[in-house]
């Protein structure tokens, strides 16, 4: 018995790329603008910096903590944040601009 295989295309419009509406380049248009200032690493560095200063002055972590049996360090979480950002960020510019 034989099986028939379906064949994906990537592109499902008779092979036409699929940009409805030239959303690439919209989107294109409009990181150019956001990562220079409300998307920028530093920007994002600092809306984190802002909620974990909110959460440290909080019960809130230790309350979660010891509800769930869990070990959250924020200090560690914030360290990993400040480090993951740029470097992704640099990924998804790149991305993006490729499109």
């Amino acid at each position: 018995m034989t099986q028939n295989k379906v064949k994906v295309r990537e592109d499902t419009n008779q092979g036409r790329e699929l940009n409805p509406n030239q959303y690439r380049e919209k989107l294109k248009a409009r990181w150019a603008v956001l990562k220079n200032n409300e998307m920028s690493p530093s920007t994002l560095i600092g809306l984190f910096d802002e909620n974990f200063e909110i959460l440290n002055q909080s019960n809130l972590i230790e309350i979660n903590n010891q509800i769930w049996g869990k070990n959250v360090n924020l200090t560690s979480e914030r360290a990993y944040l400040n480090y993951w950002i740029p470097i992704n960020w640099n990924y998804i510019d790149e991305y993006i601009n490729s499109l």
